[in-house]
């Protein structure tokens, strides 16, 4: 299976943005603007929050449009945090037995996988794991101007 398509924003910010690679018709992001779906718990509001101000803010590789991509992570990593919580229950435990005297694993073991490779797919997609951040440059800083000084400003 392919590599999923990066945002042309993180390629341009990985130095990899090729021309003829690219959509000129793309749309634009508009950095900012990402907004809590109304589905959104009070506990993932304030993850989103956070997120969006990550990816939309300082990354500027996320907008308005988004908002529901942002989400969907969220969710994931609520839903980890909640099936880790079962799990680490004393009382519940890691294996349950079944009516024929077996012993499986719970069933939030399996949700824990699958929303772990969820999770990292659509981290991924905004460059928030290490080594999508690795592949990142934001570009040399800028000089300082020796030359600010004479107006009475400083770069």
């Amino acid at each position: 299976m392919a590599n999923a398509k990066k945002p042309t924003a993180l390629k341009i910010l990985q130095g990899t943005n090729q021309k003829c690679r690219s959509n000129p018709d793309e749309p634009a992001v508009v950095s900012g603007g990402l907004i809590a779906p109304d589905y959104l718990t009070e506990i993932q509001v304030e993850r989103f929050q956070n997120l969006a101000a990550t990816v939309g803010e300082i990354m500027l590789v996320a907008g308005r449009s988004d908002s529901d991509a942002l989400a969907q992570l969220v969710i994931c990593l609520d839903a980890i945090a909640i099936d880790n919580g079962i799990l680490s229950d004393p009382d519940i435990g890691r294996f349950v037995k079944k009516d024929n005297g077996d012993t499986v694993a719970h069933p939030a073991t399996r949700t824990i996988i699958s929303n772990q490779q969820r999770a990292q797919a659509l981290m991924n997609e905004f460059g928030l794991t290490p080594a999508s951040r690795s592949k990142v440059s934001a570009g040399p800083k800028p000089k300082e101007n020796k030359f600010a000084a004479l107006n009475g400003k400083r770069a």
